[in-house]
C-alpha cells in the first residue's frame, strides 16, 4: 500500500533570492543524523549517543566529528567511545555527550548554553523501562520528538538570515549524509524526521517536494524526493543530473 502526502507540494516564489552559501551547524547536522526509528529513546542515565548498523560503518567518523565540533560548541568536554556489537553495530558512547543531543528533545536548553549537562532527569516523566545491552537491570525511559523551538522562526525576506537558515540546512545536511541520494531522502519509519524533512525544504524554498509513505509491512518507508535550490544542489553536492559529488562542509 501507497500513502502519498498530497502529492506534489509547490511554493510560488515571488522574488529570486541571491545564491545563499550556508555555513554548517555541527549540533544541527548531529540531530539530522539520528536514526530516530520510534522517536529518540532517552534512558535514564543514558551514555549511547547514536547506534550505526553494520553497512553505515562508514557514517561513524563522519558523525563523530561533528559530536565533538558541537561539545566545542557548548563547552562540554567529554570522551567519545565506540563499542561494536557481536552483529557488527556501532554504538557511539558518552554520557554528558548523550545528554546534550537529549536536551534538544527534552525542551531544556537553558543549562546547555552555559556548558552544564542540559537537563535534569529527576523532572523528567519517564513512560517506560528498559535494560541495557549486557544489563539485567531495568532503567526508566521515553520516546521524545525533537523540539521545533531549537530552530528559530524563519521571518519572511528576500534574504535568509543565517540564524535561521543554517541550523535548518546543517539539520538536511545531517539526514542527508545518512539517508539521502541524489535528489531524495528513504528511511524507515520517524514520522516526525519526515515531516521536519518536509517542512525544511518548504522554508528553504524548494517548490516541488513529493512525500510518500510505504506500508508493505513493517517498518514503514518514508520516500522523500525534492527538486533543489540552488542553493540545496551546493551545499548537498547535488551535480546536473541528480548524481553525486562530496558535500560542502
Amino acid at each position: 500500500m501507497v500513502k502519498e502526502d498530497s502529492t506534489t507540494r509547490g511554493i510560488s516564489i515571488m522574488e529570486q533570492r541571491p545564491l545563499y552559501q550556508p555555513t554548517v551547524v555541527p549540533m544541527f547536522v548531529v540531530l539530522g543524523m539520528l536514526d530516530e526509528y520510534l522517536g529518540r529513546t532517552i534512558m535514564e542515565g543514558g551514555e549511547v549517543v547514536e547506534t550505526f548498523y553494520p553497512h553505515e560503518r562508514a557514517l561513524v567518523d563522519q558523525f563523530t566529528e561533528h559530536l565533538r565540533k558541537a561539545s566545542k560548541t557548548y563547552e562540554i568536554a567529554a570522551d567519545i567511545h565506540l563499542d561494536e556489537g557481536p552483529h557488527g553495530h556501532i554504538s557511539v558512547r558518552s554520557r554528558a555527550l548523550t545528554h546534550m543531543v537529549d536536551a534538544f528533545y527534552l525542551g531544556d536548553l537553558s543549562d546547555l548554553a552555559h556548558g552544564e549537562l542540559p537537563h535534569r532527569q529527576e523532572c523528567i516523566r519517564w513512560t517506560g523501562s528498559a535494560a541495557r545491552a549486557g544489563e539485567k537491570e531495568f532503567r526508566r525511559t521515553l520516546s521524545a520528538s525533537l523540539d521545533r523551538r531549537a530552530f528559530p522562526a524563519m521571518v519572511g525576506g528576500f534574504r535568509f538570515r543565517p540564524e535561521q537558515a543554517d541550523p535548518r540546512f546543517s539539520y538536511l545536511l545531517g539526514v542527508y549524509h545518512r539517508y539521502g541520494k541524489a535528489t531524495g531522502f528513504r528511511f524507515a519509519n520517524s514520522c516526525e524526521k519526515a515531516a521536519l524533512v518536509v517542512s525544511f525544504l518548504i522554508e528553504l524554498g524548494c517548490e516541488q517536494i513529493t512525500h510518500r509513505m510505504f506500508f508493505k509491512g513493517v517498518p514503514g518507508t518514508n520516500v522523500i524526493e525534492f527538486e533543489p535550490t540552488d542553493d540545496l544542489r551546493l551545499f548537498f553536492g547535488i551535480e546536473d543530473g541528480g548524481s553525486n559529488k562530496p558535500p560542502m562542509e
